[in-house]
C-alpha cells in the first residue's frame, strides 16, 4: 500500500512536471487549447512514469532514508520516461503541437520535483547528527550478512559497509519492524520482513542462493518480541550463523543470556585456485584484445533497443505470470558475476511458491505450471535479464552466471568477463554437459570471442530454443584441446 501510495505521487508530480514546463515554455501564460493539444504527450509521459517508476525500484524506497544512489535512479527514470513519451508521440503524431524543447524542461523539473520530496522526507533525520566512529571487525571476503532493524543505527552500518567493506561484505537484506515496511528500500537494500519471520527470510534467501553468514542486530535486544528472541537465540545455538549484536560491540550491552549462546568460527570462502604467471598473461592478453572494449557499447545500446521494443510483450508476460503464478511476477537469485562481485539475476516466475502452508519444502515438478513450463522451454522468462545487461551486470553473450556452489575453483578465470544472457556452452550442450565441460567450453570463448562469434551463438541459440539442446562432443574436445595447449 505504501508503495502504491508513494508511485501516484510520483506520477501526480510528472504531471505537474509536464503542465509547468509548458507554462513556463509560454512565456508564464495559461492557455487551455495548448494544454489540449499537449493531452497526447502528457498521457504517455504518466503512462510510462506508471511502468518506468515502479521498475526502477525509486517507489520502494523509504524517503526519509533515500540516498545518493536513489537520486541516480530518479534520474535516469526520468531520462526513460522523457525518451519514451518523445518516441511514442513521434511514431503516431511526429510530435505535433509539442515544442522540441519541452521535454527538456520538463525533465528538468521533474528531476527537481522527485528528487526534491524524497529530499524533504530526509531534512528531519539530519537534526544534531553526529558522526559515529566505526568500530566494525574486518569480515572475511565475500560474507553474507542480514541486517536486523530499521533505524540510525542500521543506516550507520550500511553506510559503513557501502564506504569500507569493499567486496568483503554482501547485504543479503534488511529486516523491518513491521509489515508495512516490508517491501520497501532502506539505504538501497530491500526489508524483507519482520523479526519474527527471520527463520522463513533465510530459509526464502536460501532459495535465491544466498547464504546467510551473519546477522547483525541493531536494536536492543530487550525491544524485540519473545518470538523474535527465541528465533535469534535458536539460530545462533543451532546454526553456523553468527549472531552479532551492534549494542554489544559498542560496549553499551552485555550478550543476553550469554551462558546460552554458542560463538562460531568464520570461515571465509575457498580462495581461488592458484594459477600460474603464464596463464594469468594468457587470459590478460585475450581481454586486452580490443573487441572487448567496444562490446560493452553494444550491449547497451542493443538492450536498450530490445527492452523499447519488446516492453509490451514483457508487460503481458508479467501480467500472465501474475494471473497463473502469482506475485512477484519476479524471481532473482544472487549470483556471481564479473571479477566475482555479487548480483542479482532476474526472471519471470515460472514455479509457484518453494514452501508449502507447513513450511516443509515442495519439489520443483509440484510448483511447475503450463504457463511456468512455457516460458522455460522458450526461454521467455530470462528477458528481464535484459535490464542487467543495461546496467552492466551482464552482457548478451558471455560465461552463463552459476550460483557460488555451482562454480568450480578450477575455473574461476571465467569471471573475468561480465556473464552472458547465452554462450558457447549453453548452444553446445547446455545442461546435457557436466558442469566441468561448460567451464572449458567459456574459457574457450573468453580466448576466442569476437563479433562473428557473438553472432553465431545467437543464431544457435534460436536454433536450441528450437530444436533442443544437443551436445556437440567436437567443440567440447576442440576446447579442452587448445585450452591444455595453453597451459
Amino acid at each position: 500500500m505504501r508503495q502504491i501510495k508513494s508511485l501516484l505521487v510520483d506520477i501526480i508530480l510528472v504531471a505537474i512536471a509536464t503542465l509547468l514546463a509548458l507554462y513556463l515554455r509560454d512565456n508564464l501564460e495559461f492557455n487551455a487549447a495548448r494544454v489540449e493539444l499537449l493531452l497526447p504527450y502528457l498521457v504517455i509521459s504518466l503512462l510510462a512514469a506508471a511502468v518506468i517508476l515502479p521498475m526502477s525500484g525509486v517507489t520502494r524506497t523509504l524517503w526519509r532514508f533515500s540516498g545518493v544512489a536513489e537520486y541516480r535512479r530518479l534520474v535516469v527514470a526520468s531520462i526513460c520516461i522523457v525518451l519514451a513519451a518523445v518516441m511514442v508521440c513521434f511514431a503516431f503524431n511526429r510530435l505535433d503541437k509539442v515544442m522540441r524543447s519541452l521535454p527538456i524542461v520538463q525533465f528538468l523539473i521533474m528531476v527537481v520535483f522527485l528528487v526534491g520530496v524524497r529530499l524533504a522526507g530526509r531534512a528531519h533525520r539530519f537534526r544534531n547528527r553526529r558522526h559515529t566512529a566505526e568500530v566494525l571487525e574486518k569480515s572475511p571476503e565475500g560474507e553474507s550478512v542480514l541486517v536486523l532493524g530499521l533505524n540510525a543505527v542500521a543506516e550507520l552500518f550500511l553506510q559503513s559497509v557501502a564506504e569500507h567493506g569493499g567486496n568483503r561484505i554482501s547485504v543479503a537484506g534488511v529486516i523491518g519492524r513491521n509489515e508495512r515496511q516490508t517491501g520497501a528500500t532502506f539505504r538501497s537494500h530491500k526489508v524483507l520482513g519482520v523479526p519474527e519471520d527471520i527463520v522463513s527470510i533465510i530459509k526464502e534467501l536460501e532459495v535465491h542462493g544466498v547464504m546467510v553468514e551473519r546477522i547483525v542486530v541493531t536494536v536492543a535486544f530487550e525491544q524485540l518480541s519473545e518470538i523474535a528472541k527465541e528465533a535469534l537465540l535458536d539460530i545462533e545455538n543451532g546454526s553456523q550463523i553468527k549472531v552479532d549484536f551492534f549494542a554489544e560491540r559498542l560496549g553499551f550491552a552485555q550478550r543476553p543470556v550469554k551462558d546460552q549462546l554458542m560463538t562460531t568460527e568464520d570461515h571465509g570462502p575457498v580462495a581461488p585456485a592458484a594459477q600460474s604467471i603464464d596463464e594469468t598473461r594468457r587470459l590478460s592478453e585475450a581481454l586486452q584484445r580490443p573487441y572487448w572494449k567496444v562490446k560493452r557499447g553494444f550491449d547497451a545500446v542493443l538492450a536498450a533497443g530490445t527492452i523499447f521494443v519488446l516492453l509490451p510483450v514483457m508487460l503481458a508476460i508479467g501480467l500472465l505470470t501474475a494471473m497463473t503464478v502469482g506475485l512477484p511476477v519476479l524471481f532473482w537469485q544472487q549470483r556471481p558475476g564479473r571479477y566475482g562481485q555479487p548480483f542479482k539475476v532476474y526472471k519471470f516466475r515460472s514455479l509457484l511458491g518453494a514452501h508449502d502452508e507447513t513450511g516443509r519444502r515442495l519439489p520443483d515438478e509440484l510448483r511447475q505450471t503450463p504457463f511456468g513450463h512455457f516460458l522455460r522451454a522458450t526461454r521467455l522468462d530470462e528477458l528481464p535479464q535484459l535490464f542487467n545487461i543495461l546496467r552492466g551486470h551482464m552482457s548478451f553473450v558471455g560465461p552463463r552466471p552459476l550460483l557460488d556452489v555451482d562454480q568450480l575453483e578450477d575455473y574461476r578465470d571465467r569471471l573475468w568477463v561480465r556473464p552472458g544472457l547465452t554462450g558457447w556452452a549453453q548452444v553446445n550442450g547446455g545442461k546435457s554437459v557436466s558442469a566441468s565441460d561448460k567451464m572449458v567450453l567459456d574459457m574457450w570463448y573468453i580466448h576466442n570471442a569476437s563479433l562473428a562469434l557473438d553472432f553465431k551463438i545467437v543464431f544457435l541459440t534460436v536454433k536450441t530454443v528450437v530444436l533442443g539442446e544437443q551436445t556437440n562432443k567436437i567443440a567440447v574436445d576442440q576446447a579442452r584441446m587448445e585450452l591444455s595447449r595453453r597451459h
